[in-house]
């Protein structure tokens, strides 16, 4: 199965596998968890809450052939509790695991529903975590201030 993704599609997923934090400059350290490879283009990063003036942490999901991003905050519910990273993932893999084709759009309600509101953004420039996992998909968009090396 797969799940198609506005002017991309995410293939089925590997499996992930924990990035060096060579991606972050020293003083990034401190905002985010080292970069994941979902496999087939698709990378994720875990933003802490704070990072970049956001008061919720984000799972910031990146399609790296369009740079179609899915940024999925986790804002405290009324009852204290939140979504979790992995449960956020867990959405992503399973649409991308699929036989049935999904939208973007799709994937970003049902984070929604989880409990993660999300928000679908297209991008020129190359993530991060692009740039180490699949450089070679940069394609027209302008290399990432970022770049691991």
């Amino acid at each position: 199965m797969r799940a198609a993704v506005a002017l991309a599609c995410l293939m089925p997923a590997a499996a992930m596998a924990q990035a060096p934090v060579a991606c972050h400059p020293d003083q990034l350290r401190r905002i985010a968890d080292a970069p994941e490879d979902l496999g087939d283009g698709m990378v994720y990063q875990y933003l802490y809450p704070g990072a970049g003036g956001v008061a919720d942490g984000v799972v910031l999901f990146t399609d790296c052939a369009s740079g179609i991003k899915v940024a999925a905050g986790l804002p405290e519910r009324e009852d204290g509790t939140a979504a979790s990273v992995n449960g956020v993932v867990a959405v992503m893999t399973q649409a991308m695991a699929s036989e049935r084709e999904f939208t973007v759009r799709q994937v970003a309600d049902a984070m929604t529903r989880l409990g993660a509101p999300a928000q679908v953004r297209q991008s020129n420039i190359e993530a991060c975590p692009c740039a180490l996992f699949y450089p070679e998909l940069i394609g027209d968009k302008d290399p990432s201030p970022l770049s691991p090396e």
